[in-house]
């Protein structure tokens, strides 16, 4: 679990690429600034197969499925990343899981519409 401190040392890259995320119009950009975002969590998990595995999953054919949910998704609507990021820098694991399957069950309901 990734979380408390590991967090709060990488708080101002996590913002940035969070803001850049929750911010976006544009599709193209909020795909790309997603996939960004969460790579850095991965990353800092320092798990290599976790790392590689991401990748390759991001790379696969699965785009334009995934797009085509995102370009019928109401802007408005979308999880607050940066809200995530400031939910995962407390040091109580629990809370942290808690978080994140709040953020993993929102875009589990958008993908079931």
């Amino acid at each position: 679990m990734v979380c408390g401190e590991t967090i709060r040392s990488h708080m101002d890259e996590l913002l940035e690429a969070a803001e850049k995320v929750d911010n976006c119009v544009n599709i193209m950009e909020y795909w790309k600034a997603d996939i960004a975002f969460h790579r850095l969590f991965i990353e800092l998990c320092g798990c290599k197969l976790l790392i590689n595995t991401y990748a390759q999953i991001m790379n696969i054919g699965n785009f334009y499925q995934i797009n085509s949910f995102f370009m019928n998704r109401d802007p408005e609507k979308r999880d607050n990343h940066a809200a995530l990021v400031e939910y995962l820098k407390t040091a109580d694991p629990d809370q942290a899981e808690a978080a994140i399957r709040k953020h993993l069950q929102s875009g589990k309901n958008d993908l079931s519409i």
